[in-house]
């Protein structure tokens, strides 16, 4: 069997003018952010920079270059912003459990179903919430908790 010029492929050969891959780059979630300030093609060269250190142009580092400040802002904004949700979560999760089902409430004493019902969430996901560590985004809990302090089972945080 004789190779033809059909049947080979071009290799891959490392650049030697290629700058050092930026150690922010390695940051896991990096990729995305830079997808999302800049768009494809540049968080395309940023993965193909950090796994390959191949195929990209000299003017592609520089534009991966330019963002990175940016992405590593965006990342730290997202991870603060989770922090704080969790907070949040945890907060309205800790004053659920001292509710009860409808069957063994105290007088006068709010029910998880009227509370569901107030914030306009189902009374299952309500249920779900408050027995396991599953999430609640963000829309949804923000009802939530302003239903629980309209009926003085949660005050506002830092009270």
């Amino acid at each position: 069997m004789s190779l033809t010029s059909h049947d080979v492929r071009p290799q891959r050969v490392k650049s030697v003018l290629l700058p050092p891959v930026p150690d922010a780059l390695k940051q896991p979630g990096m990729y995305m952010a830079i997808y999302r300030l800049a768009g494809a093609p540049v968080a395309d060269a940023a993965s193909r920079w950090r796994n390959l250190g191949t195929d990209v142009s000299l003017e592609m580092c520089a534009r991966v270059r330019t963002v990175i400040p940016k992405a590593v802002q965006l990342l730290k904004e997202s991870a603060r912003r989770r922090a704080v949700h969790f907070l949040a979560q945890s907060r309205v999760r800790r004053a659920l459990h001292g509710l009860e089902h409808a069957s063994h409430a105290q007088p006068m004493t709010p029910t998880l179903r009227e509370v569901a019902e107030k914030a306009g969430i189902n009374y299952q996901t309500l249920v779900n919430f408050r027995s396991s560590d599953r999430p609640m985004s963000h829309e949804p809990l923000k009802r939530l908790a302003k239903a629980m302090r309209e009926l003085g089972l949660l005050q506002k945080a830092g009270r």
